[in-house]
């Protein structure tokens, strides 16, 4: 009891959030706040929150999102995924969370207010978007608010994790970007490998008698795969690498192992055609090289995670003393 409220004291000398419980694991006053402050959020988001064209997909927010989901041109059909992931995430610090000391930080509740507004703001300039931005704000801060910082600090990841299950159709500017860089790329590397061709804006042209042309459209650039592949090499880095600079480091190599996948896809479809058959490579090897090209990036991902689990440091040193010992 006396080493509790050194605790406390000691906290509060530092300037740290008034304490009103310190104790490890969620106490029941804990779980009757959880619930005075996510049964309106139920309301909320569950029931209301959609002024985009409701008549589609209902006033629910939770249900634009999930038909975000399931609609087949969408690029976040990987979304489902996501949230999954985050529960996992949370069940995989359970035992964290026990040990967690707990109290009131009323920080906690400034970020459910400035959520709340972000909701307000979304309903009123009829962007979703924001309010389930506004949504992981609540998810973060309720913990935060009911069971402090450290608490908080086990929960940021999995609720950042969120913002990958949005769908980011707002991207879409983008589009073009990534076609015509991966077009430039691909009618360059072609012309080297001796299959002769001329780029024409985003339609890569065969200069051959009866030769292949084809134009990168919209579901073709890349983007759909920059976007899942950055969702999963998060994921992977934030339980595979142990320092923050590697998890960084990985998740930033997920777009240039993106992109490089999209320009080595359009290549083969342009070997395929030149090669074996026009007909072939623009139907059965286009339709599911993309499915190949993206399990080899997914690959070549998890093979840099491995090297900087490593500590290279060591893998040097006993390099260099083998080197010395053989001479």
């Amino acid at each position: 009891m006396k080493n509790d409220c050194a605790s406390e004291i000691n906290r509060m000398a530092d300037g740290g959030p008034v304490l009103f419980r310190s104790r490890p694991g969620i106490s029941g006053w804990g779980i009757l706040g959880l619930l005075a402050i996510l049964i309106p959020m139920v309301i909320l988001f569950g029931f209301m929150g959609n002024t985009h064209d409701p008549g589609t997909y209902g006033p629910s927010i939770i249900s634009w999102l999930i038909k975000q989901w399931l609609d087949p041109g969408s690029d976040s059909g990987h979304g489902w995924l996501v949230p999954t992931f985050s529960i996992w995430l949370i069940w995989k610090k359970r035992h964290e969370f026990k040990m967690t000391e707990t109290y009131i930080d009323w920080r906690g509740l400034l970020v459910v207010f400035i959520s709340l507004l972000l909701y307000w703001a979304g309903f009123r300039s009829q962007q979703p978007r924001l309010g389930l931005l506004a949504l992981i704000g609540v998810l973060w801060g309720t913990p935060f608010f009911l069971w402090g910082k450290k608490t908080a600090g086990l929960t940021f990841f999995p609720c950042v994790f969120l913002l990958f299950g949005i769908p980011m159709g707002f991207l879409s500017a983008f589009t073009f970007t990534f076609r015509l860089f991966s077009c430039v790329v691909s009618a360059a590397l072609l012309n080297g490998l001796g299959i002769s061709c001329v780029r024409i804006g985003t339609a890569i042209l065969s200069t051959g008698i009866d030769g292949f042309q084809f134009d990168v459209a919209d579901p073709c650039s890349g983007l759909r795969s920059v976007i899942a592949l950055c969702a999963l090499t998060a994921g992977y880095a934030y339980i595979s690498q142990k320092t923050v600079w590697k998890k960084w480091l990985l998740f930033l190599l997920a777009i240039p192992l993106a992109i490089t996948g999209n320009v080595v896809r359009i290549i083969t479809i342009g070997i395929v055609a030149e090669t074996i058959n026009k007909d072939a490579a623009m139907t059965i090897y286009h339709d599911y090289s993309g499915y190949i090209i993206f399990a080899s990036a997914v690959v070549l991902m998890m093979s840099i995670g491995t090297i900087l689990q490593k500590d290279l440091r060591s893998s040097v040193r006993e390099w260099a003393i083998s080197r010395q010992k053989h001479h």
